[in-house]
């Protein structure tokens, strides 16, 4: 039962995604901002979780996220795994605290938005410009991105430790 903790938690934060959030961010047309809270939350599984728990959780909630929301399967699944990767091999040669952790989630939620946008650009789904991508999205998702996770890191990274800590007394 403990081993179903942690999908069980990965996915109440899909769907708080995907709905408080988005009722809690005023749409206007000047910018958009996009809530990447499972995607941190894929990050902190990749620095404190299971050995491959993050890896296998980006790619199936990149699925879902794909099935869902948008039209092209296997661009959030595909961008979600890579950047969840690179970060897992970043963070096995670093000491990731506090500052490191908030640098690179920066770092990889801009890595993200680049990586999905670029690949819709290239099949023609978006055609907005760069600058206009940069300003009204990137910009304001990178700072309430920073804000959330600034204000949850300690609650976060000890959920994390915790329940990684009970699935694996019960394997």
């Amino acid at each position: 039962m403990k081993r179903l903790l942690l999908p069980a938690i990965v996915f109440m934060f899909f769907i708080l995604e995907s709905t408080v959030f988005q009722v809690l961010l005023t749409k206007n047309d000047e910018t958009i901002m996009v809530p990447r809270i499972l995607f941190l939350i894929l990050l902190f599984i990749a620095l404190d979780g299971p050995k491959n728990a993050a890896v296998v959780y980006a790619i199936s909630f990149g699925f879902l996220y794909d099935f869902l929301y948008t039209d092209v399967i296997g661009v959030y699944a595909f961008s979600f795994t890579v950047i969840v990767y690179l970060f897992k091999q970043v963070s096995n040669y670093l000491h990731i605290q506090f500052f490191l952790m908030t640098l690179f989630s920066i770092i990889s939620i801009v890595l993200l938005e680049f990586l999905v946008f670029t690949i819709y650009s290239m099949i023609g789904i978006t055609t907005i410009s760069m600058l206009a991508f940069y300003e009204k999205l990137l910009l304001p998702s990178i700072i309430f991105n920073s804000i959330v996770l600034i204000l949850f890191y300690i609650l976060l990274k000890k959920m994390v430790i915790k329940i990684s800590l009970f699935s694996t007394e019960e394997s």
